[in-house]
């Protein structure tokens, strides 16, 4: 057996020439056993993804993945088309021609003829902002590179059937040593946000015997509306969501629900202005404690039956009862008499509420409270069906709301499915369907530029499609504040923290400059204090505790640990083994180089840090966040502050600040009562109850035909104001 060598061209080039050249054993072309014994023998190219960037080795293409035995003795009957619905394409072909799924991402789906011989491979690519001429011209120079790097004969634009206009290429390459010439012919249509390429390849021999077929398949292209989960795209908002490891948290009483899904008496607009919605309106009583909301008429559950005030009753008193277990009924209605009795088992009922008929609910809390219509917004106020939870523990998989969308289906790990709901109170969302894709992952900017996703948050390793200045994508970026505080918390209640001088010591030993720059370059604010900007009651005049090594280990001496080694100190964080956030290796540098100190970081999974993280023997030292759920600052120093507030999670006690923030709560005067919580965060500050490290700034992408509130603070259902515009 004589050997031949082979010139450098692509890999379907090759498996060409091997089966097609006088390579060894000639093969007879009409042997397919002989021909798919001799593509077996080829030596393995592992594709790279057909979205790589142009800086990286281009992919090539691969030939069809065929058995070993003889393929098409007796070929199996198939249909006689290809379609893919969620892209709106179909083009149609002979059904003897084989096919099979590509090995390359973004391959559709590969054709060969029943003599093997000539292949057409379907890709798809987004378009990325280009004309359909810029973008086929790039797409077809890589086809030819990865068929050998091919020459072009011929490109210009042409129409493959009335009405759907194309660009087409040609390309050829000769290798005079085999006695061939490798012919390509490629076309590309643009459709939506991709573009959609046929490439038809053989020697030109072979091509010329199933030209005919192949224009054919070239001129069978439909393009029709694409869909989304067999939806109508025109209709619906898809978005990208992250599914809670701990599906509990969509229960109202014990995470934040699904605002689409539920609602409350009262709620936030985008703007975060209170805004009636189960109950119509409301009158409270002279001395501020006695609260009487009137339902609609129309408020009903998805299922058309009315709410009445028993429903919220119910709704509040399952929200209390200790055999829930909720860690934020206390939170958000530990104002209503009678709750904080009903949380601690000690009730039947909660005494504060009270049926006087049908449509009028009576609410008495503890004392004259401005914040506390807003606090009916959070998610335990939410009105919930007594006969839907007691479907079972996951009941909230098929919830019967009261709000603008009724969920259609949930499929775990795949997509949530919503449409709007007819009869609902308020004013119809424009946005018929809304589809939460929960298996996006590191695959959603890609996603966003195939067009399908109108919506997308990015993350750390998304950032960098935004580097490119000429990038279309930097036109869809949006910024939203969600008023958020991420902070180091301390357990005030032990070793060493127990001596506000250690708390201090740690808190000036922060270069929060150089944290900024190193753990979170462009996607947070400084914080300062405590109030996130556009909290009421925030002021650019907080100074907080700066970088001051000095200072930081003088305060360090003053403490009655000095003179000693600090004992180990545990931080609790989320992550994976060895793969330590860079942010908490910052601080953890920062903190051994001026103070000395020993930090031994336990670490979480993250998907279920808060959850893992509140039931476990955590550390002396751990990260935080904290987003408002309705626009007061008693959200943020009471709930996270006051010593007795549940969610006082660093256990920190001052009874200053705990006299300074019962006086705000009860303070009529609006500017008296900022002043109050002013003075408040300048105490939380200097006492260094915690570490204030930044405020979060969300970046998305969204489609240009998404028109109204594409992002809120807190947890408003943007979805609700949300329209999509007709596609040009």
């Amino acid at each position: 057996m004589r050997h031949c060598r082979m010139p450098r061209i692509g890999h379907a080039a090759a498996l060409l020439l091997l089966a097609l050249s006088g390579c060894a054993q000639k093969p007879q072309m009409s042997d397919p056993a002989t021909r798919a014994t001799l593509i077996a023998a080829a030596p393995t190219v592992t594709p790279q993804p057909w979205q790589t960037p142009p800086t990286a080795a281009p992919p090539r293409l691969p030939t069809p993945n065929l058995p070993a035995a003889t393929p098409y003795a007796t070929p199996k009957p198939q249909s006689n088309f290809f379609e893919v619905v969620e892209l709106g394409f179909r083009i149609d072909h002979p059904f003897h021609w084989a096919r099979s799924s590509g090995a390359v991402p973004g391959t559709l789906m590969q054709l060969a003829n029943k003599a093997n011989n000539v292949f057409v491979v379907i890709l798809r690519s987004p378009l990325d902002g280009q004309e359909l001429e810029a973008a086929s011209t790039d797409t077809h120079g890589r086809v030819a590179e990865w068929l050998g790097g091919m020459e072009s004969t011929r490109s210009a634009v042409a129409e493959l059937r009335p009405g759907v206009p194309g660009w087409r290429s040609e390309f050829a390459q000769a290798y005079p040593e085999y006695g061939i010439t490798v012919q390509a012919l490629v076309v590309s249509v643009a459709h939506g946000h991709q573009l959609i390429t046929l490439a038809a390849y053989a020697t030109d021999q072979d091509l010329a015997t199933e030209r005919e077929t192949v224009e054919a398949i070239f001129g069978s292209i439909k393009l029709t509306e694409p869909t989304a989960f067999g939806l109508p795209r025109s209709e619906t908002y898809v978005y990208a969501e992250q599914e809670a490891i701990n599906t509990q948290a969509y229960d109202p009483a014990l995470g934040q629900g699904d605002r689409r899904v539920f609602s409350g008496l009262v709620g936030l607009d985008p703007q975060q202005r209170l805004q009636a919605e189960l109950a119509e309106s409301w009158s409270i009583s002279p001395d501020g404690k006695v609260y009487s909301f009137y339902l609609r008429p129309g408020a009903r559950f998805h299922d058309g039956k009315p709410v009445t005030a028993q429903d919220v009753i119910y709704a509040w008193e399952r929200a209390a009862d200790p055999a829930t277990q909720s860690d934020t009924v206390l939170t958000y209605l530990g104002d209503i008499v009678g709750v904080s009795e009903r949380r601690r088992g000690e009730a039947e009922t909660i005494s504060g509420l009270r049926a006087l008929d049908e449509r009028t609910l009576e609410v008495t809390i503890d004392g004259p409270k401005p914040y506390f219509l807003l606090k009916l917004t959070a998610p335990p106020a939410m009105v919930v069906d007594q006969a839907n939870v007691q479907m079972g523990t996951t009941w909230y998989r098929r919830p019967n709301g009261t709000g603008p969308y009724r969920l259609l289906s949930w499929e775990p790990g795949k997509a949530k499915i919503y449409e709007r709901a007819e009869g609902f109170y308020g004013d119809a969302p424009p946005t018929r369907y809304l589809v939460g894709r929960l298996d996006v992952g590191y695959s959603g900017s890609y996603l966003y530029r195939l067009g399908e996703l109108d919506q997308l948050p990015l993350g750390d390793y998304d950032m960098g499609i935004l580097s490119d200045p000429a990038s279309k994508l930097r036109d869809d970026v949006r910024e939203v504040a969600p008023l958020c505080t991420a902070f180091v918390s301390f357990d005030a209640s032990r070793a060493p923290f127990d001596d506000p001088k250690v708390r201090q010591a740690f808190a000036l030993a922060v270069d929060r400059q150089q944290y900024q720059e190193r753990a979170m370059p462009g996607t947070s604010l400084p914080a300062r204090g405590l109030f996130p900007p556009g909290m009421p009651g925030y002021s650019d005049d907080v100074v907080g505790m700066g970088f001051d090594p000095a200072q930081a280990k003088a305060r360090l001496a003053e403490s009655r640990y000095a003179g000693e080694p600090l004992p180990p100190i545990r931080l609790t964080s989320s992550g994976y083994g060895f793969q330590v956030d860079t942010g908490v290796g910052v601080l953890v540098q920062m903190w051994q180089e001026t103070l000395g100190a020993t930090i031994l970081i336990d670490q979480l999974e993250p998907g279920g840090f808060a959850e893992t993280w509140q039931g476990s023997e955590r550390g002396n030292l751990f990260f935080w966040e904290w987003c408002a759920d309705y626009p007061d600052p008693e959200n943020f120093a009471d709930a996270l502050f006051h010593s007795g507030a549940p969610q006082n999670i660093g256990r920190y006690g001052n009874p200053d600040l705990d006299a300074l923030l019962e006086r705000a709560r009860v303070e009529a005067d609006v500017t008296r009562r900022m002043a109050l919580y002013q003075e408040a965060e300048a105490l939380i500050v200097n006492d260094a109850a915690a570490i204030f490290l930044e405020h979060r700034v969300d970046v998305l992408l969204v489609e240009p035909r998404v028109s109204g509130a594409v992002g809120a603070p807190g947890h408003v259902p943007v979805e609700r104001y949300l329209k999509l515009e007709p596609t040009p």
